[in-house]
């Protein structure tokens, strides 16, 4: 089998192709792994890591030093004994889109998505890998069906595939960002539309979930690397000692704590802004198309960023919309059965890597 055969024939499996492996995020900023094992109570974490990336390694999904990479996977996998691993492909690459195809089965179903893709990604179709989750509740007794179409350029994944291969890794898939982050912030059996904000260290993405399914997703360029730096001019530190500010004083839910918060009134504003662009997008597409069930029942927020004291309650009350924090082990286990050795803070930068580890693919 070539590799750019292989690398298709693991963009999606089937369900009963799935075996055991870690999940591995990999990002601008950092590469996140974790690794489960299987009992009766549910999924146990059994090793994870994080490593920083240098600046410039990867820019915007973009792999711009892949020796550098390589060299940081191949020193992963020693470490940590890694073999098999569930990848991560950037967000910013990737375009989701809902159609219509008829109502056919098996092989089809993918050729007449191919007929749809040029029309809706401004990629031609042989130069992108695609999968696809049908909408099973979504005009039952039509003849056709509805599909949610996620689609990252060939040469993307190629890239990132490439350097897990050069590594020693074996990627056993690929996935989406907004897609595993789905599987493992939203509570499994969940009806009604919720928005998940992950706030990365230089980006923030929205994904908008309906029922389970990811309906649609996007990227703004502003994420906790503009709260580290708010601190750094407030505070007239050094970038280093803003770091550590936000760390020790900024999770709790002290005086200080809030007061700093409000300090950073500007730039939660900008982003506060940038989600109710999406959310008002949201209401109103919905609207148009005359669908049920688009109304958004509340935001779930992620990334270690996200949970600075005040942040849930500003977005709340601004948006006049129910805002949590993400329970990331939701669908692994019960934190009344066994407590992770992650903090919770750190967990919430290890959401895509736990949706990618889960169990998933097709039947």
């Amino acid at each position: 089998m070539s590799f750019k055969n292989k690398l298709f024939s693991i963009f999606a499996p089937p369900r009963y192709l799935e075996m055991s492996a870690a999940g591995l995020d990999i990002s601008d900023q950092a590469i996140r792994f974790i690794e489960f094992s299987k009992s009766k109570n549910g999924l146990i974490p059994t090793a994870f890591g994080e490593e920083k990336l240098p600046p410039g390694v990867i820019v915007s999904g973009e792999i711009n030093k892949k020796d550098e990479l390589i060299k940081i996977l191949s020193s992963l996998k020693r470490k940590y004994g890694l073999n098999f691993v569930k990848a991560s492909l950037p967000e910013e690459k990737a375009y989701f889109f809902k159609t219509e195809i008829p109502k056919v089965g098996g092989d089809e179903i993918r050729q007449s998505i191919e007929f749809r893709l040029e029309e809706n990604v401004p990629v031609q179709a042989g130069e992108v890998l695609f999968d696809y989750s049908l909408i099973s509740e979504d005009h039952k007794k039509s003849d056709h069906l509805d599909v949610i179409v996620s689609v990252i350029p060939k040469l993307v994944a190629e890239s990132y595939a490439e350097a897990l291969e050069k590594s020693g890794l074996t990627a056993v898939s690929f996935e989406v960002e907004s897609k595993a982050i789905a599987r493992s912030a939203v509570k499994k059996g969940s009806k009604g539309s919720v928005m998940i904000i992950n706030i990365r260290d230089r980006v923030t993405v929205v994904t908008l979930v309906r029922d389970g399914t990811v309906r649609f997703t996007s990227t703004f360029s502003m994420g906790g690397n503009l709260i580290t730096e708010a601190l750094r001019k407030n505070f007239s530190v050094s970038l280093e000692e803003a770091k550590k500010i936000k760390n020790e004083k900024l999770y709790g839910e002290s005086k200080e704590s809030v007061a700093i918060f409000f300090s950073l009134a500007g730039i939660v504003s900008v982003i506060k802004d940038e989600i109710s662009k999406f959310y008002a997008y949201w209401l109103a597409k919905n609207d148009s198309s005359g669908e049920s069930g688009g109304k958004i029942s509340k935001i779930i927020l992620c990334g270690k960023d996200a949970a600075i004291a005040g942040l849930k309650e500003y977005l709340s009350q601004n948006l006049k919309i129910e805002v949590e924090t993400a329970d990331v082990w939701a669908n692994t286990f019960s934190l009344s059965d066994r407590l992770p050795e992650i903090d919770f803070l750190e967990s919430l930068n290890f959401a895509v890597a736990i949706g990618l580890a889960m169990p998933q693919g097709r039947d």
